[in-house]
């Protein structure tokens, strides 16, 4: 499992043994999903209604649950804002998630310093995205780069081996809670990592810096170790 389905700030605040601090993140889900794109695979509304508990803004591109019998209403059911499409959404967010990857210059239009969380192919990493990164000074999070506990299966493994689309869906949205509320609940990216080592190895990119080695070599580029940053 790559977490437990009790996760909730509570029980990472107990984790990291410190006071946290919330830091006013909205969090914004896009459509688009390559990360599975054999099974329908979509963020639910009771994962949107977790951040919603926690007092984390939440907005939605319209349409985002089509074709896995959720409608808008579900979401703004639980708390959330629905807007007409993704500038919309990323105008007023700073942690963005959409399970299908950033061209650059949908990159570019990203806020300075925004997180977003996307798949990432390593194989496909290109200069121009990177560049685009840098440039927006942007904090990537790659869904492709996160393995289980024993750091043996990814993430998108687990997900293909789930029975049925809504378990898959399920396992994705703990998982993608698992990354966003040590973001959102501590003052610091080091007390963020010790909650969820899983972050370690998922973020390519911090502030613009290139923090994974294989990814600096695709593009001959240098890479810094994430834990000199923070």
């Amino acid at each position: 499992m790559i977490m437990d389905d009790n996760y909730t700030p509570e029980t990472q605040r107990e984790a990291v043994g410190q006071e946290t601090a919330h830091r006013n993140f909205a969090v914004g889900f896009l459509k688009g999903n390559t990360l599975s794109p054999a099974k329908n695979i979509v963020i639910t509304p009771n994962c949107v209604k977790k951040l919603i508990d926690n007092e984390i803004p939440v907005f939605i591109e319209r349409k985002l649950g089509k074709g896995a019998d959720y409608i808008d209403l579900d979401y703004a059911d639980v708390g959330a804002t629905i807007e007409e499409d993704a500038d919309a959404v990323c105008r007023q967010v700073q942690i963005i998630v959409r399970l299908s990857p950033f061209a650059p210059a949908e990159l570019m239009s990203l806020k300075e310093e925004s997180i977003f969380i996307t798949p990432f192919s390593l194989e496909k990493a290109d200069s121009e995205t990177i560049a685009a990164i840098t440039e927006r000074r942007l904090t990537a999070i790659s869904l492709n780069l996160i393995r289980n506990v024993d750091g043996d299966e990814f993430l998108q493994d687990i997900i293909q081996t789930k029975e049925g689309p809504w378990v898959a869906s399920a396992a994705l949205g703990n998982t993608i809670l698992s990354l966003i509320f040590p973001l959102v609940f501590n003052d610091s990216l080091r007390y963020a990592l010790q909650a969820n080592p899983l972050l370690i190895s998922s973020i390519y990119s911090y502030k613009g810096i290139i923090t994974h080695p294989d990814v600096a070599e695709r593009i001959g580029a240098q890479y810094t170790d994430l834990l000199l940053l923070c």
